[in-house]
């Protein structure tokens, strides 16, 4: 992979809430303000997916409530329940801010800090404190990074660079 991806994928519809077409959402970001900015999302497995956000209230610490234009009913609610939310990479802090999402690791080779290739990131866990991404090394072996910069030391020729933890 030589390029980041337009879209990311933010968070999941878990049902509808109420008969008017509220939906509640849980983010996978993890700021809610971040989902403030947002204008317009893309469903996925949906052609033709997208809509304006009309409004996100928060719903307790883990969900929100989201209206979006053209989802006006219970109905039309149901169909989008279990559907992952992506929003245009512009709409979203970036790097510049020191935040990275998981479609910046996906895909790309990992050398450790002296330079020699120890695998790829095959996927990412959110644990609360910090997240932790997998890596499956050259052996076949997982290991588990802590997604800090004490680890992640930085992106540089499409490839990561991270420290590797002792074991």
């Amino acid at each position: 992979m030589t390029e980041k991806k337009d879209k990311i994928e933010v968070g999941v519809i878990v049902k509808p809430h109420g008969y008017k077409g509220l939906i509640k959402f849980k983010p996978w970001l993890d700021y809610f303000e971040d989902y403030s900015l947002v204008e317009e999302v893309s469903l996925k497995d949906l052609d033709d997916s997208f809509f304006k956000v009309l409004s996100v209230v928060p719903h307790g610490k883990k969900f929100q409530i989201w209206k979006l234009d053209g989802i006006d009913s219970l109905e039309r609610a149901e169909f989008v329940s279990g559907k992952i939310v992506s929003v245009e990479r512009k709409c979203l802090k970036g790097k510049d801010e020191g935040v990275f999402y998981w479609e910046d690791f996906e895909g790309y080779k990992v050398f450790d800090d002296e330079g020699n290739e120890v695998g790829y990131f095959t996927d990412l866990i959110g644990s609360g404190g910090n997240d932790v991404l997998v890596l499956k090394n050259l052996d076949g072996e997982e290991i588990l990074i802590p997604a800090v910069k004490q680890f992640v030391l930085g992106f540089k020729d499409n490839k990561w660079i991270i420290k590797i933890p002792l074991t």
